[in-house]
Parts: C-alpha cells; sequence; structure tokens
C-alpha cells in the first residue's frame, strides 16, 4: 500500500546531553515505520575513533507509559535496520573537528514500509511514545569531543494515505531479550522469550582486535533444553550462509587520521577497504 511521510518533529534541538527523551505519537494513527535521525557538532579536539552510535542507549517504542515494545541499542538498531532494509540507513561518520556527524535509525513495524497487514495502530492503545535515551558523554568528553548542547533529532512517520487504512493483524516488533560478557569457555544456555511469535531471532557478539568465530564458536537453536534441535553450525559456516543470502554491506567513514590511530567499524569479515584522500599536506 502507499505510504507518506509526515514530519513529527524536524532537527529538535536537546538542552541536556544526557536524557531520556520522550516524544507522544499523534492518536489515531496507523504507522508502518518510524526513522529518527539525529546529528551533533564535534568539538575542537578531534575524536578519533569514536562511535557516533554509542550516544544512543536504548532507542525504544513505550506502550501506556510502561510496555516496550520495540527497544535496542543504537549499535543493534543499525544492524537490525540493515538485515531487513538489505543495506545501512543513511549516515555521515565524520570525526573531523567542528562538523556535524549524522546517522539515521528506523523502527519498523510490518513486514515492509507499506505492509498492509502489519504495523503500529496507536488508536488501541491510551499513550505510545517514542523514547531515547541518550548520553553525548558516549561519544567522547562533552565541550572537548562534542560541543554541549548541540544534539538535534527529528522524527519521520510511514503512514498510510487517508483512503487507504489497513486492518492491521498485529505489530512486529525487535527487542533485546538477553545481553552479556564471556567469561573463559562454556556454554551458555538462554531462554528464549515464548509469550509472542518470533519471526527472527539476532546473535551478535564483539570484542576488540578479535576476528570473528572466536568469542562465538558454535550456535544451537531448539526446544526442551535442546531434546530438539532445530538449528546447529559452526558460527563461520552460519555466516558465510547469511552472506550469500543476504549480500554484501558497505559503509562509508571520514576520518582525520594521526599517529597510530585505528578506525573501528560496525561490520566484520571485512572483504574489501577503499581509502580516498580528500586532502594532502607535503612536509618538506
Amino acid at each position: 500500500m502507499i505510504t507518506k511521510i509526515s514530519t513529527l518533529i524536524d532537527r529538535e534541538v536537546q538542552t541536556s546531553d544526557t536524557l531520556v527523551y520522550r516524544k507522544d505519537l499523534p492518536k489515531n494513527l496507523k504507522i508502518s515505520a518510524i526513522d529518527i535521525g539525529f546529528r551533533f557538532t564535534n568539538g575542537a579536539t578531534l575524536a578519533a575513533n569514536k562511535d557516533a552510535l554509542d550516544i544512543i542507549n536504548h532507542l525504544s517504542l513505550l506502550i501506556n507509559g510502561s510496555q516496550y515494545r520495540f527497544r535496542l541499542t543504537g549499535k543493534d538498531c543499525y544492524k537490525y535496520n540493515a538485515l531487513r532494509e538489505g543495506k545501512f540507513m543513511h549516515t555521515n561518520f565524520i570525526d573531523t573537528v567542528s562538523v556535524t556527524p549524522e546517522f539515521w535509525l528506523r523502527m519498523p513495524f510490518g513486514r515492509f514500509v507499506g505492509d498492509p497487514s502489519f504495523g503500529l495502530d496507536t488508536s488501541k492503545y491510551d499513550n505510545t511514545q517514542i523514547e531515547i535515551d541518550y548520553a553525548l558523554s558516549n561519544y567522547g568528553t562533552v565541550g572537548t569531543h562534542i560541543i554541549t548542547g548541540t544534539l538535534a533529532i527529528t522524527i519521520l512517520l510511514h503512514t498510510f494515505m487517508p483512503d487507504q487504512q489497513p486492518s492491521f493483524s498485529g505489530m512486529i516488533s525487535a527487542s533485546e531479550f538477553w545481553t552479556g560478557t564471556t567469561v573463559a569457555s562454556r556454554n551458555n544456555l538462554v531462554d528464549i522469550p515464548s509469550q509472542n511469535p518470533i519471526t527472527r531471532l539476532i546473535v551478535s557478539c564483539c570484542e576488540d582486535g578479535i576476528e570473528d568465530a572466536v568469542d562465538i564458536t558454535d550456535i544451537k537453536l531448539g526446544r526442551n533444553n535442546l531434546e530438539n534441535v532445530y538449528l546447529q553450525g559452526k558460527w563461520y559456516n552460519l555466516q558465510t550462509e547469511q552472506r550469500a543470502r543476504n549480500g554484501l554491506y558497505t559503509e562509508k567513514y571520514v576520518c582525520s587520521p594521526t599517529a597510530g590511530c585505528t578506525l573501528t567499524t560496525h561490520i566484520g569479515n571485512i572483504k574489501r577497504v577503499t581509502a580516498t584522500a580528500n586532502l594532502i599536506t607535503a612536509v618538506t
């Protein structure tokens, strides 16, 4: 079905550098997806190898003041969007001093934008809110790496045309249900929530300087304490299968190299790196 884009807020500047921000959604609205844009201004000190996504502790859809129907960290939402859309949302990851990094995250409520069967119907609830738990200090020192009071938030709603109002069968959401830190060698058994049907499970693990398939070597999915196994495989084999199904992802960074600096990406198993110099100053 045809959707339209409505602007809920446009680059609304936040005076607080750390906040759990909430914005009410309009009543009696059927929403297919919500796009949220973030931008801020780098400080006078180079933000080398800082990750803009770190400022978002959690991005959530809050129902009736207490029920989370969508809740992911900034990094997890960024990767979830890539899996759903086949590519990353728009970003401008740049560490140059006094410029404006920007990134966008999407909260999808259907199988695709314009899905007539699944979406968010705000008329079913007393109150629906977007909740953004953010902290600029996660990016670096406020006032040094990032200028205080410069975070601006944009919220765009993908809604349906007035003459094409669907009757949703339900809503698709995404939430983090377990996170932890690995210790030595062990088998970690995690119970999967059973209150709602599950369409996708995502497992990720990250440790700086460690190659893929080291921290997690095997994955198994089953029921009744794994008496019945539905999926079992090595991490590197499942990763290869997923790459064949989903294709390759591309990220772009604008960085100012300094002696000994590093750049941490959001994707692993990198096949190719292309570096282009925008400005080279020769010293003679």
